[in-house]
């Protein structure tokens, strides 16, 4: 067999064009590749972070059954940014009888994959005799054992009667609802306070449940002993106030283990005043003024 040059350029060109193929070939594999891997990542993202908004929101919504004094979740806003991050908004509110106020709200950062920052609240600003929170006056429950008292009654006479007055009661020693509700009235009672420590504290740092409504017992009691049990960020906070009311024996919390030590109450200064006086009041701490109309 003869060679010849021109085979030798023939040979060249079939290797160059195959090589030109490979790498076309190469880089649109890499494309592909790499575009199909940043639509995952952006389906995972979204997952997680949808998972994450109903995760701490379903967690926050809950715990408002049974933490903080007369205050509730009202709803949860998302707005999306960048990279599919998120920024939750969380609206709480007071019952003022049936006025709601819009008492504050809590912010929550979802970052990448879904992980998740609390933004830091308000702080609390003690004065001479309040203290507040965002400009707005906070109660102060105390226990039975302390021997504070804290004395805002009189202040009920600086106030109009064309607006209703929240004041946090603190009671002598623990009572019933049935109790509660023949002595102060079943129209003044909007919360009850649960005893689980020996001592008291500021209005978001107590336990209990609405007076609102009369299944505020068993919305306290699910709460503990089902939607908060496992799998949400509260687990080791709620484990240990079901310790606290079950005398640290480890079952779940009943209507029995309940120690109503305190309540929040609502009315006009003049409903108020007729109570100055009960002998089952220890303490009672001014907290939100809102006109009726």
């Amino acid at each position: 067999m003869t060679y010849k040059k021109e085979d030798h350029f023939d040979t060249q060109a079939l290797y160059k064009r195959a090589k030109a193929k490979m790498l076309i070939r190469n880089i649109l594999t890499a494309f592909i590749v790499t575009l199909l891997t940043l639509v995952a990542l952006f389906y995972l993202q979204q997952f997680l972070v949808q998972r994450s908004i109903t995760y701490y929101s379903t967690a926050d919504s809950a715990l408002s059954y049974i933490k903080g004094a007369n205050v509730e979740v009202h709803g949860t806003s998302v707005e999306y940014n960048f990279l599919q991050t998120a920024t939750t908004k969380t609206s709480n509110i007071k019952w003022m009888r049936d006025i709601p106020y819009l008492w504050s709200e809590s912010e929550r950062n979802i970052a990448l994959f879904g992980v998740s920052s609390k933004k830091r609240p308000p702080v609390y600003i003690p004065t001479e005799d309040a203290t507040y929170y965002d400009s707005k006056r906070v109660m102060k429950f105390v226990h039975p054992a302390e021997e504070k008292v804290i004395n805002d009654f009189p202040h009920l006479q600086e106030i109009d009667d064309t607006y209703y007055v929240e004041l946090g009661l603190s009671f002598d020693q623990a009572y019933s609802i049935e109790e509660i509700r023949a002595e102060l009235g079943p129209t003044l009672v909007q919360w009850y306070w649960v005893e689980t420590a020996e001592q008291g504290g500021y209005a978001d740092d107590v336990y209990g449940f609405s007076g609102f409504s009369e299944k505020g017992a068993d919305t306290f009691l699910y709460v503990l002993n089902e939607q908060l049990v496992k799998d949400n960020p509260y687990e080791n906070m709620i484990r240990r106030v079901t310790l606290q009311l079950t005398n640290w024996e480890k079952r779940p919390v009943t209507k029995e283990d309940l120690s109503i030590i305190g309540a929040v109450v609502v009315g006009t200064p003049q409903e108020l005043e007729a109570i100055t006086d009960h002998p089952m009041i220890k303490s009672a701490s001014l907290g939100l003024t809102l006109a009726k109309y």
